[in-house]
């Protein structure tokens, strides 16, 4: 299902807007019954990884016999993916009853949704509906004034790693970042921290304090790992090895909020054995982050669209694939500090194709390529491309066998690169 075909059936303002603040959802969930207090739910925000750790606590907690619901964004394809329970994206007829249900609601009123406050009342809706025993939800923006901040008795919060992204709408430095993320913790709720800087740290601790929120701050003492090239990563974490089929080292970190998450549970009574929190990390699949998608060339997706994405991405083709010859295909938000993230690219491609994501604050192909021309080398090709097929076609045809294909940026190309990428491998088109 597409945003389009809802048009007609809620009153939605444009997609892509975004009016950050909760007098709306607030009213909304008022109206509804509060669905979003009716199932538990791990509320996890952070700038990077924090779809990564909702794939392991959800993958985890099935595995642990649960029925699970998970709320992330964005979706790669269809927005049904955005709400997914156990493991299975939302079909149409449940999309379509939701969407009825809070019809039915706001009729005789004048509050208008945005779209993420729409997918979010839809999911809480949703998992209601479906009686999930428990649901973990990804922030969509910050957390303080978040569509889904709206849940006052989470049973989990968490933080992943904050770093600088969307600094318009929540400061231009990383304890404003952090004070704004950190505004999820609710009395009472315990709450997960990834290692973080000490004056990010300092910001967190503060906030749980204020609100009475029980904190637990990995320690990057409590584990041991060592990098190499293999395509399974082992680890241990307080004396315990686990191992993850996601590839990048800093999902290693995005685990252990994953393990702590699950530890807080056990603390309130859920049942999840050792060998569930093993086994569901080992089984976690998350599409579109370092994704090899096809060999001879190589073919990655990779949804790093942030400064500290982008170096992580970088450090990963370094680790992997440290000889061969990279060939990049690239897109991003024009609302994202464009300058800050592509400035780690400038001599790790031989050549860059761009194109416009698929999205009203899509930046368009030519000017992402005015902005790489002046960064990169001389020696550099970059090239904008009229459409993503084009960029495809383009890059298979100057790519040998041993070279790397690397898409990456904003999720709105990941995943249509993704689709078009499995089209092809499956004769599609």
């Amino acid at each position: 299902m597409q945003y389009a075909e809802l048009l007609d059936l809620l009153p939605l303002q444009e997609q892509g807007k975004m009016d950050l603040g909760l007098a709306t959802m607030t009213q909304v969930m008022d109206l509804l019954g509060k669905p979003q207090d009716q199932v538990p739910m791990v509320h996890i925000a952070g700038t990077n990884g924090k779809g990564s750790a909702a794939a392991f606590t959800e993958r985890i907690l099935r595995e642990a016999g649960y029925k699970v619901g998970l709320y992330i964004s964005p979706s790669l394809v269809e927005f049904n993916e955005r709400i997914q329970i156990n493991g299975q994206a939302t079909s149409d007829d449940q999309l379509l009853k939701a969407v009825k249900t809070l019809s039915q609601a706001l009729e005789g009123t004048s509050l208008c949704l945005t779209e993420f406050e729409l997918f979010t009342a839809l999911a809480f809706l949703t998992f209601q509906d479906q009686a999930c025993d428990i649901a973990v939800v990804e922030v969509g923006l910050g957390g303080r004034l978040d569509a889904t901040n709206v849940i006052s008795r989470p049973a989990v919060t968490a933080i992943t790693k904050i770093g600088m992204d969307h600094t318009a709408f929540l400061g231009d430095s990383l304890p404003e970042i952090a004070g704004e993320k950190a505004a999820i913790a609710k009395p009472g709720s315990p709450m997960v921290v990834y290692p973080q800087g000490s004056e990010v740290t300092r910001v967190i601790q503060d906030q749980a304090d204020r609100v009475g929120a029980p904190l637990t701050l990995i320690s990057q003492s409590d584990l041991t790992y060592s990098l190499t090239s293999d395509l399974l990563q082992d680890f241990e974490y307080k004396q315990v090895p686990y191992r993850i089929s996601l590839l990048e080292d800093y999902q290693i970190y995005n685990a252990l909020v994953a393990i702590e998450i699950c530890f807080a549970l056990q603390e309130a009574g859920w049942q999840i054995s050792p060998n569930s929190i093993k086994q569901g990390l080992v089984e976690t699949r998350w599409p579109g982050r370092f994704e090899i998608m096809a060999s001879h060339p190589t073919v990655i997706v990779d949804g790093s669209h942030n400064e500290d994405g982008l170096q992580a991405l970088l450090a990963n083709l370094d680790r992997y694939f440290p000889e061969q010859k990279r060939i990049g295909i690239v897109g991003m938000l024009a609302d994202k500090d464009v300058d800050a993230a592509l400035a780690p690219l400038t001599k790790s491609f031989d050549r860059l194709y761009t194109v416009t994501p698929d999205s009203p604050r899509g930046m368009v192909a030519s000017q992402m390529k005015e902005k790489l021309t002046e960064m990169v080398s001389p020696s550099t090709r970059v090239i904008a491309c009229e459409d993503y097929n084009q960029a495809l076609d383009l890059a298979s045809q100057v790519a040998r066998g041993d070279d790397l294909i690397v898409v990456f940026g904003s999720f709105y190309i990941v995943g249509k690169f993704r689709q078009l990428i499995l089209a092809r491998r499956n004769g599609e088109v």
